[in-house]
């Protein structure tokens, strides 16, 4: 492995402009107008109004009388701004392996051409779990999470003008459209679209959390990863559950800044100065041990593709475009 790989911890929670890292010397402050996008500065939010200007406006009915009710009535939740802190550090907690679901999600119901034909969206519900003690020394005890409770693909068309839909989804026309338009700048050869992800918690009737994954072809020249005789439906649901498994049992994914591929490995939530921090458990999956980590060990022991290292299970449930 690369000697710059490190386990050493990395912020949760980032400038949504320059990306600067939360620290104890570099608190993020929130948009007092969609309360979610959090800058390290008055001139990074100065910076960043001409873009986030239509999001901003198109969210910021969001925060009206229904959804304060909502929330309120809400045992888990006591105020607003909780639940924007504790839905917005979920999705950048597990930023990775919600993105891998997504792909995974796409392939399994008929890959990219299904997802677009005619445009989909994921719709994400959570179950909210009230934070639980724990014994390894550092780690956060006060991390807010979440469960999967179910998920289901909608059409984007059968959103349309429902009051109740996610983010009342004609009004997020105007955000689609340029953070489209930004996606396809990152590789406009090979994007096809982004999928809209639309977070919902139970208890909390009519508040959704938006998020747009972009998705990608394969290169025409790069074949279908090999994996011998192995059932790919059958490796495919087994990288959903070690991803969705990450979420439910608290080893969040993230991939180490120079590694040679773009494959996660699990980490903790530990305490730092400027607040909660991901720490990689390690640098490599071999060197993963029995013990390490109990809920690890339980997904591991549902897995049913057999001889094939976690980090080549990944790539190659990544790399499919359809079952």
């Amino acid at each position: 492995m690369s000697s710059l790989l490190t386990t050493r911890p990395s912020a949760l929670r980032e400038c949504d402009h320059c990306d600067a890292p939360q620290s104890a010397k570099r608190p993020l402050r929130r948009c007092g107008g969609c309360i979610q996008t959090m800058y390290c500065s008055k001139n990074c939010q100065k910076a960043a109004w001409p873009q986030h200007k239509i999001l901003c406006r198109a969210n910021a009915h969001l925060w009206g009388e229904q959804a304060v009710s909502a929330i309120s009535q809400s045992s888990s939740f006591p105020s607003v701004t909780a639940y924007c802190d504790c839905i917005s550090i979920f999705v950048e907690t597990h930023d990775w392996a919600l993105k891998a679901i997504a792909r995974v999600a796409i392939t399994l119901e008929g890959g990219i051409d299904w997802f677009l034909n005619p445009p989909k969206v994921l719709c994400i519900c959570l179950s909210p779990e009230d934070p639980q003690p724990v014994e390894n020394a550092g780690e956060s005890s006060r991390m807010p999470t979440f469960k999967f409770h179910s998920q289901k693909f909608v059409v984007s068309e059968d959103l349309a003008g429902k009051p109740r839909s996610p983010n009342n989804w004609d009004r997020q026309a105007p955000v689609l459209a340029e953070q489209e338009e930004r996606f396809r700048r990152i590789d406009p050869d090979h994007y096809v679209g982004s999928l809209p992800v639309c977070f919902s918690v139970v208890g909390v009737v009519g508040v959704h959390h938006l998020r747009l994954y972009p998705q990608f072809r394969r290169p025409s020249n790069v074949s279908d990863p090999a994996i011998g005789d192995r059932d790919k439906e059958t490796l495919l649901e087994d990288a959903f559950m070690l991803f969705a498994g990450s979420i439910d049992f608290s080893y969040p994914l993230r991939e180490l800044e120079g590694g040679s591929r773009p494959i996660a490995v699990p980490g903790r939530v530990v305490r730092t100065r400027g607040g909660r921090s991901w720490q990689a458990m390690f640098t490599d999956w071999s060197e993963y041990r029995r013990g390490i980590h109990d809920g690890l060990d339980t997904i591991l022991d549902l897995l049913r593709t057999t001889n094939m290292r976690l980090d080549d299970l990944m790539a190659a449930a990544l790399a499919f475009e359809c079952i």
